[in-house]
Order: C-alpha cells, then structure tokens, then sequence
C-alpha cells in the first residue's frame, strides 16, 4: 500500500481502521535508500540484510560471469529468516505466504508459501506438509491472477475488481481462521493484492494521469480506492481476532505512484554516451536477436490475443522467455556498459568491468571512476522536454559503497525518474533528444517510500521521526518488542526507543504476544 494514499484517505474517512491505528498508535514514514529496488526490499525485511548480502537483485538476473539473463529464483536470495530466531527461542510461529521466504520444516509452527503472491518465485510449499492442501480446500485457490494476464479495457478492469475483491476476501478468512487458534506466539502475514490493484487501477484514483478516463471509471469504478477500502475492513477484522493483549505491528513494503519513467529512452541515451567515449565510434544494436525475432513472429499479433494465449503457457516458461527475450550479449560485450533490462519505474547500468566481465572494457580504479562519474554528470543534465524539469531525481552509485568487483549480478548505478510528469522526451545537452513511446502497460509503479505502525498500550501514539530507518531495522525491533535475544546477523538496528518514546520502562523478560 502507498503511505500518502493511506493518509490522506484515512483523513478523509474512508479508511476507518487506518484513521484509528494512526491515531493511537506510534508510527514513522520513511524514505527508502536509493539502492533498494522493489524485488529488494521484502528479501531485507525477512533477512536483516542489506541488498547487497543477500543478493536478492532484479526479476531477471544477470548471470555471473556472462552477458546472459534468467529469472530470478529463491535460491538466490542468501540469508536466514529472522523467525528462525523466534523458533530457535521457544516461540511458536505462524507464518502466512511471505513475499520472497521460503518453508523451513526445522522451524515449526505453522508455513505455508505459494497460496497466492505477487511475485511468485518461492514456489508452493507448507509446514506441516498438508497445511497448504488443507487451506486450499477449505478457502479454495487464489482468485487472482498475475498483473500481466489483465488488459487495459473496462472488461478486463471490471474482472480485475472482482478477483482483488474475492482474494481479499478468501485471505481475510484464511488469516482469521489461522489466527483464531492459540497456537502462536509470532503471526506473521502480507496482503499482496494492493500491489496489483497499484500497477493496473492507479490511473482510476489519480485525475492527472493521461490515461484517466471518465467513462472508464463509471464502467469499472474508483479501483484502487475500493481496493484500500477493502483492505482496510480486511485488516480491521484480523486485528479484532488478535485481541488487545497482541502487539500489533503493521508496515508497507514499499509505496505506489504513477508510472512516469524514462527506462524506454535510457538505452539510447546510454549508447549514445558510450560512442561518444569510444574514440572508434563503434555504435551497437540495442535489442537483441531473440528479441528481434519475437517482434516479427508473436510480437505482430494483437496484444489482447497474446494475452489470452500467454495464460494458458507455464509460469516458468514465461519467465524464462521474457529473460531470453531481454538479454543483448552481442552487443553488451562491445560497450563500456550496458542498460538492464525489464525494471520496475528505474534505470540501471550494468558496467562492462575488467575483472568481473568476461569481455571487460572498464578497468578498475582510475578508468571506471571515470566513466561513473563521466556519466553521472551527464545524467543529471537530462532534462524532460514536456517540462523542462530535471528528468531524474536521484542516482545510486555502488562504487559509494563497495567494491564493484564483488556486486554479483546487481548493477554499477541505478538511476531514479521524476514522477511529475510522463516523460517522452528526454533532451540532453551533449548528446540531443530522444523521444520515444510510452509502451508500459501498468498506469501505475513503485515509490520507494514506507510505513512502520507500532499498536501497544505503552508506545506513546503520534508520528516518530527515526533517522535512517530501512527495511532491515524491521527484524530488531520485532527482537526487542518480543523480549528476545537477536541472534542474526542483521544489518539493521532496533527502533524501539525511537517508537517508544516517553514510555514507561516495561519487562520484557516473557515479552508480549
């Protein structure tokens, strides 16, 4: 869910549960570091770690010593969960289809994975083995489908409603169900369907989007309002079953906004910067041969029928055809770097580094500096041409940070684009515009901003200002609410005193449920 949507409908009345938790409990917004991209952020939360430990990069990866691509898979993700640490001290857990986790069967309790997410790349899987079984019987199988099989059209929005609405519905049962037995110590549960409804209705919600349409919100509706709307009675509903003697946290992976970006014109402008530097002139297609030959086959069918087709082809399949479909291995061997392909509202670049690319053009040290630098200035001179406002709001360089001979498949810079206004125009000083479409089928895509909400009768209610806070501080504060040891290897840092200010000293010796 968005932080800013929350409030201010909260405000407005339109989010009763919301509008109270704001009200009496402690709570901070924060602004997420640069370096974090959405697929990063859930692998913090559960880890500790920071992006660069645990590896968690982009839904399609670059494989490690190659030019090439394949999806994302769990196993990528290094690092343990931290409920390991509530099962390893005696406490029983439940944990409820976690974005980006995984089943430990060592750990107890109650886990299931797989029942319904946004990002599927955990599988499906449960302890105890038949728990998952069981609840797809009982509440039945996930009404939602991935945000990509849904068009554009008022038909296809309407089903859209009607699948968020039954998902919500079916996981407010299941989480309740769950939760009514007193088996648990730790409850821990994600409602993911605000994260479609964000990608595919914003437009509905937001009178300045190009795409708001009149007549299409009387056929469909607000959309993302009613999807908040509905969350909000979902939550309300799963916090009355908890009770009041529960400590209660609740927190936003990341946040939603329109989808204004200049990823479509970034590979361009990045070819052009890379000839400019080669004194050879040497100029590189920018789509591939898999690529090429998908436009002139699939690519010339009309979308509403590739989609219906699509659904009916495996996961597994797609994913690893969308990889192939984005890889330029030709091409990115020949350039000092290279843009990443299929990312969510961003840029990022890819460094064609001696030492870590097989065909390495940028030696380290002084020449990669250089180049990083080089283009970094040239970035921030990007202006859109619609406004004349800067085209980009912050770069993310990992050489600030560590060594870019030790990033694995994660990328060189990450370039984040105003969202004040779609950009069709990039214009650049030194290296003239380039204009392009604007094909990206979602109206809406990530803000790197978040909510942490803390519900307890001794945290003084009102807005916290805590300096720094980041999605791996969410597991040592859970530690220290709950009394225990942390025994992980976090990276982040407790926000218990920041949140509990002016609170009385409590024991923490059994810690509260």
């Amino acid at each position: 869910m968005d932080v800013d949507l929350v409030r201010n409908w909260a405000r407005d009345g339109l989010l009763p549960t919301f509008h109270d938790l704001l009200k009496e409990s402690a709570w901070c917004q924060f602004e997420l570091p640069p370096e974090y991209a959405s697929g990063m952020v859930w692998p913090s939360i559960n880890t500790g770690l920071h992006p660069a430990e645990h590896q968690s990069g982009f839904g399609i990866q670059l494989i490690d010593g190659s030019y090439k691509l394949r999806p994302r898979r769990s196993s990528d993700i290094r690092g343990q969960p931290f409920w390991r640490h509530f099962a390893e001290q005696g406490r029983r857990i439940v944990v409820a289809d976690i974005p980006f986790s995984s089943i430990v069967p060592q750990f107890g309790g109650r886990q299931f994975l797989g029942w319904g997410q946004h990002d599927w790349i955990g599988g499906h899987g449960s302890e105890p083995a038949g728990l998952l079984n069981d609840l797809e019987r009982q509440f039945g199988q996930y009404p939602l489908r991935l945000s990509m099989d849904y068009g554009h059209d008022a038909k296809s929005l309407q089903k859209l409603r009607r699948d968020l609405s039954d998902a919500i519905d079916a996981r407010t049962r299941m989480l309740r169900f769950l939760a009514k037995a007193d088996d648990w110590d730790f409850f821990y549960a994600a409602f993911p369907e605000s994260h479609v409804a964000g990608h595919l209705l914003w437009h509905l919600s937001d009178e300045r989007h190009p795409a708001h349409s009149a007549g299409l919100i009387a056929a469909v509706g607000g959309g993302l309002r009613e999807t908040y709307i509905r969350l909000d009675k979902a939550l309300g509903e799963l916090l009355a079953e908890l009770g009041d003697d529960t400590c209660k946290v609740v927190f936003f992976s990341h946040g939603m906004g329109p989808n204004y970006h200049g990823d479509h014109l970034f590979p361009e402008l990045l070819r052009r910067f890379n000839d400019a530097r080669d004194k050879n002139g040497t100029s590189n297609e920018l789509i591939g041969g898999t690529e090429r030959v998908w436009r002139m086959t699939i690519g010339r069918l009309p979308a509403n029928l590739r989609r219906v087709a699509k659904i009916g082809v495996p996961l597994t399949i797609r994913r690893w055809a969308s990889a192939k479909r984005s890889q330029n291995p030709a091409s990115w061997r020949r350039s000092y770097g290279f843009a990443m392909p299929r990312l969510d509202g961003f840029s990022a670049l890819r460094a064609n580094l001696v030492g870590r690319e097989p065909d390495g053009l940028v030696a380290p040290g002084s020449d990669y500096h250089s180049y990083i630098t080089a283009l970094e200035s040239e970035i921030r001179s990007w202006t859109n041409a619609e406004t004349g406002q800067a085209a980009v709001d912050r770069i993310y360089k990992a050489e600030d940070f560590t060594d870019p001979l030790t990033l694995g498949g994660r990328p060189d810079m990450m370039v984040w684009w105003s969202k004040t206004a779609p950009i069709r125009t990039i214009r650049s000083p030194r290296l003239g515009s380039v204009s392009g479409p604007w094909l990206d089928e979602k109206s809406g895509e990530h803000v790197m901003h978040s909510l942490f909400l803390l519900h307890h009768p001794e945290a003084a209610p009102g807005r916290r200002k805590v300096s720094g806070m980041s999605p791996t501080d969410v597991a040592p504060t859970l530690f220290e609410l709950a009394g225990l040891e942390f025994c992980s290897v976090s990276q982040g840092r407790s926000v218990y005193a920041d949140l509990f200010a002016a609170c009385q000293q409590r024991n923490r010796q059994a810690g509260p449920k």
